[in-house]
């Protein structure tokens, strides 16, 4: 799980937050679909155009992995070094018929830091 911006921003303009997750099908033999749900965390005095977005019906099949993102565009209200988080977590599909038998490695977390002029 990474988070990947700017190291800078301007107080008052837009900039982008990108979250980007690796997902993997540790399964030894069935295929399956994921839906991964990107859930930003914002410092006070910041706001993104949207909230929590999720990419759907993600195929993966047995030991695959993919690379999947999800950006926001924030803008802060004040100045100042700011910390911005990210988690990321999969889950099977619901019309999936599998079952995840490792619940405990579907959540990634990362943070930025940005300075905010």
């Amino acid at each position: 799980m990474s988070l990947n911006g700017a190291t800078t921003g301007l107080m008052g303009i837009p900039f982008q937050l990108t979250g980007q997750a690796r997902v993997r099908n540790n399964a030894p033999s069935l295929a399956a679909i994921v839906d991964t749900t990107f859930t930003p965390s914002l410092p006070a005095g910041c706001t993104a155009t949207t909230g929590v977005g999720t990419v759907e019906n993600t195929s993966l099949a047995s030991g695959a992995s993919a690379s999947l993102s999800k950006s926001w565009m924030v803008t802060c209200t004040e100045t100042g070094l700011k910390t911005f988080g990210m988690s990321a977590t999969s889950a099977l599909d619901p019309t999936v018929p599998a079952i995840d038998d490792n619940m405990t490695n579907n959540t990634g977390v990362a943070s930025r830091d940005i300075q905010i002029n």
